[in-house]
């Protein structure tokens, strides 16, 4: 399940981990350009105190190959 450090996924891993066990969770985060190292620490120390799996799948490189395939259709164009 994706664990963003919020209340919001911490709610739900504590209630998987407890419904399912924890030998049955993985928590998985995707640090972005926009995620914060706090929400990434929070993620893993969610992980680690609720006794479940825990990986760390960055997504840079996928956003920015996204982002250079989209340029060519909104080149010149306002962000607003």
């Amino acid at each position: 399940m994706g664990l963003s450090g919020g209340v919001d996924s911490a709610l739900v891993a504590a209630l998987a981990a407890e419904a399912l066990g924890p030998g049955n969770v993985m928590g998985v985060t995707m640090p972005s350009p926009y995620s914060s190292r706090g929400s990434i620490e929070d993620s893993e120390a969610l992980a680690r105190n609720l006794g479940i799996a825990f990986q760390k799948i960055p997504i840079t490189p996928m956003f920015e190959s996204s982002l250079k395939s989209l340029d060519p259709s909104f080149h010149g164009r306002s962000a607003t």
